[in-house]
């Protein structure tokens, strides 16, 4: 989509709402954390890479539905002008002015104490100046031919927000007035180094006077300057300062790889060598931040539109920004297989390379975000247990089955569906062998199986009366005695069901926890060490 304009500066000038012009503090939402770990990584230890796109896309939601918040807005202003050159920073200075012009009085954050609204407004002085700034004859971020006219505006806004910025914190101590000298001075030194605007009438009779050859003139290949050399490529190093510069200097190449043939195995297998092979244990659950709702769900609907080449892209990248969301690994592959056999090596990268993660760390998949999503979803549990069964690693299966019967046949197809967005037909097909089971050891093994299937899909709601029912059987008919590992993995289930959804038990609820943890206990005493070792 092209760059416009017009749009970003809207955020500068429209209400939130009418009754509330600057909308509500956002610091504590969801899309401003995902927006802050963004911005975190500049300069991070991590060797990970800021994803613009992502950026742009938040900030543009926050100023647009939720809050008017200047820091958001100068993480909005970074982000257009990494995306989109001088272009977007011309629309960011214009919608900075016009931000600070409409919003001042009731932006966030509030305007006493000063310090926040300086340190927004300073930040992205700081950010953009090192990139504007002519140092030695170079300049970090050199603007085009194409350019010229969006650094001249860009010049021109600088002085106009100058004026804005100066007046909005004239109240203030000089220790709080933001150095927007600095910033002005380096944007005119850049104005004067492209050189003057041409006016059009003139640029065209330079032209025809350039085209008529000159008198005496040199024939093209005749003792003229041989054209300069092409390539233009930046060479990779011989050698890093550190094990972070050679990390991000394998996905740089990695992203070029994928940009110029999204075939090419190796593109899959540098990103995954770097994200995977270097991480030295999994994290604990609790500790990152989820990532987007919104993207899964679009994920899944081009799933659904059968837009595979768009959902191969749209994941790849988010992969690079959520390496540790496994559930990006079975959309990548999903896409990949329906792409046909000219992707099937990186098909296969990408496979081999998670199936390689799972057996290094298989508690991996259980970990969890901060709002208790897993990394690895039911549906991706379930493709990892196919693809290991196919290439003969792991067991390839769960909740009890066994290879051959109505049920395992049933857990396969449930997972397909799953991966095709059809989470409902998926659970209707279980219950089905459930309902055909009849009763006794064959019915037990199928709930089993359909309690552990909505547990993968975080439906807990749905597996604890499950799970409850099953222990209920175990209890009336003793299967501890005759089925120690089916009752075992059914008060597993139930004692991690009401752990999650009882999080603060009341005291019958945390007697009935205690008495099947007990029970476990005596079943199955390493699960329940794990369980307990998961508490400390």
């Amino acid at each position: 989509m092209a760059f416009e304009h017009d749009p970003i500066v809207a955020l500068g000038k429209d209400p939130i709402r009418a009754d509330g012009p600057a909308g509500d503090p956002v610091r504590y939402d969801t899309d401003f954390e995902q927006l802050q770990a963004q911005l975190d990584r500049l300069g991070s230890l991590t060797g990970e890479e800021v994803q613009w796109s992502t950026v742009v896309d938040l900030a543009t939601q926050i100023l647009q539905k939720k809050s008017k918040d200047l820091l958001v807005l100068t993480y909005l202003v970074l982000g257009i002008f990494n995306q989109n050159g001088y272009a977007g920073l011309a629309a960011g200075l214009d919608t900075y002015n016009e931000f600070l012009k409409n919003f001042w009085e009731k932006c966030y954050p509030k305007v006493k104490p000063p310090h926040g609204r300086f340190n927004s407004v300073q930040y992205l002085i700081d950010k953009l100046l090192p990139s504007i700034e002519i140092k030695s004859g170079q300049i970090k971020r050199e603007p085009t031919a194409g350019e010229k006219p969006a650094v001249h505006k860009c010049a021109e806004l600088g002085d106009q927000l100058s004026t804005t910025v100066t007046a909005c914190f004239r109240e203030f101590g000089p220790d709080q007035q933001p150095a927007i000298a600095q910033f002005v001075r380096a944007l005119k030194s850049l104005r004067d180094k492209v050189g003057p605007l041409v006016d059009p009438k003139a640029a065209a009779a330079a032209a025809a006077a350039a085209a008529a050859p000159a008198a005496g003139a040199a024939p093209a290949g005749e003792g003229g300057a041989a054209p300069a050399a092409g390539g233009g490529g930046m060479a990779v190093p011989e050698t890093f300062a550190s094990a972070q510069q050679a990390t991000q200097t394998v996905v740089k190449i990695a992203k070029y790889l994928f940009t110029q043939d999204n075939k090419d195995a190796r593109a899959y297998r540098l990103a995954r060598a770097v994200h995977f092979g270097g991480l030295p244990a999994p994290p604990k659950s609790g500790l990152l931040p989820p990532p987007p709702k919104p993207r899964r769900d679009a994920f899944d609907k081009m799933i659904g539109d059968g837009e595979w080449a768009q959902l191969l892209t749209e994941t790849e990248n988010q992969f690079l920004l959520t390496p540790l969301w496994i559930d990006m690994q079975r959309y990548i592959a999903s896409a990949l297989k329906a792409l046909g056999a000219p992707h099937q090596n990186a098909y296969m990268a990408v496979v081999l390379d998670t199936l390689a993660l799972q057996a290094r760390f298989p508690q991996i998949l259980d970990v969890t975000f901060k709002d208790g999503t897993p990394f690895a979803d039911g549906a991706t549990k379930g493709w990892l247990a196919d693809v290991g069964k196919e290439h003969g690693i792991g067991s390839g299966g769960s909740g009890g089955g066994s290879n051959g019967d109505a049920l395992s046949a049933a857990l396969t197809e449930a997972r397909k569906l799953l991966t095709e967005s059809k989470p409902a037909d998926a659970v209707g097909r279980l219950a089905g062998v459930v309902e055909s089971s009849g009763v006794g050891r064959q019915r037990f093994r199928a709930q089993l199986a359909l309690a552990d299937f909505c547990m993968g899909m975080n439906k807990l709601t749905l597996a604890a009366p499950i799970l409850e029912g099953l222990e209920t059987e175990i209890e009336h008919f003793h299967v501890d005695e005759w089925e120690p590992d089916l009752a075992a993995t059914a008060l597993r289930n139930l004692y991690e069901c009401m752990t999650k959804l009882k999080q603060k038990p009341t005291p019958d609820e945390f007697v009935r926890m205690g008495g099947i943890f007990a029970r476990l206990c005596r079943l199955d005493p390493k699960s329940a060490l794990s369980f307990d070792a998961a508490k400390k």
